[in-house]
């Protein structure tokens, strides 16, 4: 009686593709091994419906308001989960699934993470860099690399920042020739960044993928601008509405203070992530990075936060997520955008410097850091410290998903790197076709043993690099 009660409730709920037409959108965030956060969007003020299913048990329900404010978002936070468990939801706006006038609800599903004790294997997808230098949604195809990463079936996904390019035209014919939908004009209010993230987010493969697997995102410059900073006139007034669409439209957890968007997630015995803001906290970058007075990308509550819970850390592996790049020099000359400075004086080498140096000084090991911003796919590896040669990093970049393509990288000497793998074409692909080998995304596999294998693949899901570590 109870599986066909089940049934008969299931039945009464609204089915329909995640974009039909005044349909909701969702996307499931941060996961745990008991919480999870979902994100749903309506098309107008509603009341969101929420079931939630594991296995052939009865759904629970929960409900929350969403009007013009969020952009008629907002957020579930599910709490009470089961560990290393698949979880069905339905999502439809209005007060019943029987009332007439309900809007089409999307079904989606996710898996908690195991508990922190649990050697379990995990695969995951990271880029970053969608819809900049008039790469943007193509029609009929959106963006290729996006159904890649959907035929790679990571089990979750990081998206590191530039995932929408709020200050960059989108026009209808492509830089590599393909016919594109044009985008909304380049952002300056609310409702301009608002609007970016709904051109970017009616891509059917990027909304699948968000609303099947964990999606975990951080935030970049072309969020808000080019090398954007609060110190930095010309995007000084731009971080507030910014970040007030960047969590409008992304499956963040609630945070305090409101609006934190650094924080750590541990995925089983072997991975624990480490989620950096390069935004909010940075100095101006064109201070020079004097040693009586460092430069910070992190701030000091950040920093000392990522410190103290790397040092905490028990996991086989410490993946500490960036935005921006380590070594390979971004941003003007004189105005360094990323940590590296390129020799000029102008990057924050000072402050991650330290920051290594504190790592290995408390025994932090097995660091790899995920990094985008560059256009171009490479792994570094990174000896730091000259009085203890044994100590290294690593640090895979990834992307451009859709967007302009990088340069062959020269990376900065600072952290005495050594290039692995680094691919970037020599001349400008001549169509879109020629692109895909060039637009890519990286990925991470742990085994249950703990070894873990780094790779790259390009926009045909075809693998370009792999290298296996053990711990």
């Amino acid at each position: 009686m109870r599986g066909l009660l089940t049934c008969l409730l299931l039945a009464l709920l609204p089915s329909g593709p995640a974009l039909a037409a005044g349909g909701v959108n969702t996307a499931v965030g941060d996961v745990g091994p008991t919480r999870a956060v979902l994100w749903a969007r309506a098309p107008a003020a509603a009341e969101l419906n929420l079931w939630l299913r594991e296995g052939r048990q009865l759904p629970s329900l929960q409900r929350i308001a969403v009007d013009a404010d969020s952009d008629h978002a907002g957020h579930f936070v599910l709490e009470g989960l089961r560990p290393d468990t698949l979880y069905d939801y339905r999502v439809w706006a209005g007060d019943g699934p029987l009332q007439r006038g309900w809007h089409l609800g999307e079904r989606g599903r996710f898996r908690t993470a195991p508990r922190p004790q649990d050697a379990a294997p995990v695969r995951l997808a990271f880029g970053a860099d969608l819809g900049g230098g008039n790469v943007c949604r193509e029609l009929g195809a959106g963006f290729p690399t996006l159904r890649a990463v959907r035929d790679y079936d990571p089990g979750l996904f990081l998206a590191l920042g530039d995932m929408i390019y709020a200050d960059s035209p989108c026009q209808s014919t492509g830089r590599f020739g393909a016919s594109q939908l044009a985008a909304p004009a380049p952002a300056r209010t609310l409702a301009d960044y608002q609007a970016r993230w709904r051109y970017t987010l009616a891509d059917g493969d990027l909304s699948a993928l968000r609303s099947t697997r964990p999606y975990i995102a951080i935030w970049d410059d072309h969020e808000i601008a080019d090398d954007a900073g609060p110190a930095e006139p010309q995007s000084a007034a731009l971080m507030a509405p910014a970040r007030q669409a960047f969590l409008d439209y992304n499956p963040v957890p609630p945070s305090e203070p409101a609006g934190t968007l650094y924080r750590q997630l541990r995925w089983g015995r072997h991975l624990a992530l480490f989620l950096l803001d390069t935004r909010q906290y940075r100095d101006a970058a064109g201070w020079p990075d004097d040693p009586t007075r460092p430069k910070s990308l992190l701030g000091r509550a950040q920093r000392q936060w990522l410190e103290s819970a790397l040092a905490g850390s028990d996991a086989t592996w410490n993946v500490i997520v960036s935005s921006v790049p380590l070594s390979i020099p971004t941003g003007a000359p004189g105005q360094r955008d990323g940590w590296a400075d390129g020799g000029d004086g102008s990057g924050y080498e000072l402050e991650l410097l330290a920051l290594l140096r504190q790592l290995a000084a408390a025994g932090v090991g097995n660091v790899i850091f995920l990094a985008g911003d560059a256009h171009l796919p490479a792994l570094l590896a990174h000896r730091p410290l000259a009085d203890m040669p044994a100590f290294e990093v690593l640090e895979a970049i990834a992307g451009p998903l859709a967007a302009s393509l990088g340069e062959a990288p020269t990376p900065d000497p600072t952290l005495n790197p050594q290039l692995l793998f680094a691919r970037a074409p020599a001349a400008p692909p001549a169509s879109r076709q020629a692109a895909e080998d060039w637009l890519n995304f990286g990925t991470v596999e742990i085994a249950a043993d703990g070894a873990l294998t780094l790779g790259f693949r390009n926009a045909r899901n075809e693998p370009l690099f792999e290298r296996r570590l053990s711990p």
